[in-house]
C-alpha cells in the first residue's frame, strides 16, 4: 500500500488510496460487528431471528410467537409449564 504523510496545522496525517482507504473503512465495520456478536455471546442472553422480533412488534401473542419458534405444541407447553392447556 502506497502512503504518503503530509501535515496540516501541525498535524500528521496518512494519504492512501481511495481503494485502501474503502477496505480500511469496510474492514473497520467489520471488526466492529465481530466485537459486538463477541460481547453478546459473553453475556449469554438469547438471541432469536428477526422473524420472531418482527412478529411481537406486529403485535401478536408473545407466548403464541415464542411456543411456535421452539416447535412446542400447545400441548407440550401446558405439561412444560406444568399447567392445564387452557
Amino acid at each position: 500500500m502506497k502512503t504518503e504523510i503530509i501535515e496540516r496545522k501541525g498535524k500528521p496525517f496518512a494519504v492512501v488510496p481511495l481503494k485502501e482507504f474503502e477496505r480500511i473503512r469496510h474492514d473497520a465495520k467489520m471488526l466492529d460487528e465481530i466485537r459486538a456478536y463477541d460481547a453478546a455471546k459473553i453475556q449469554r442472553e438469547e438471541t432469536f431471528p428477526a422473524g420472531v422480533a418482527d412478529d411481537l412488534m406486529e403485535g401478536n401473542n408473545p407466548i403464541r410467537v415464542f411456543r411456535q419458534y421452539r416447535g412446542m405444541t400447545q400441548e407440550q407447553l401446558a405439561k412444560t409449564a406444568r399447567l392445564a392447556r387452557a
